[in-house]
């Protein structure tokens, strides 16, 4: 897939790293990534600002799956799913941290926004 098709695609795909690697998340979105960057901007952000790292991934719009890293805690390139399946970071996953308000990110590949 494409950074074009990824950008106007029904579903994104993010690796969620929860505070520093505690936990890691397979985040699976339904909207494009313009949609995904504004629920970031106007929903996520002002919630982990009230409520810093306390912020309930579970309630993130979309649905999500415990990974375990491969090769590293704290940066890892490939993950194991519930199935056994391995899944290897590629050029159309997007990657965000969360943790608190001054350290949480989305990075979105195929865009300029951060």
């Amino acid at each position: 897939m494409t950074a074009s098709q990824q950008s106007t695609s029904s579903k994104q795909t993010i690796i969620v790293c929860e505070e520093y690697g505690y936990k890691w998340w397979l985040w699976e979105f339904h909207g494009s990534f313009i949609n995904l960057q504004e629920y970031w901007d106007k929903l996520v952000v002002p919630a982990i600002k009230a409520q810093g790292c306390l912020l309930a991934i579970r309630g993130l719009k979309g649905h999500l799956t415990p990974i375990r890293p491969i090769n590293s805690p704290i940066d890892p390139d490939s993950w194991v799913l519930p199935s056994g399946d391995i899944l290897k970071m590629t050029k159309t996953i997007h990657h965000c941290h969360i943790h608190e308000s001054d350290d949480s990110w989305l990075d979105l590949k195929g865009s300029n926004n951060v």
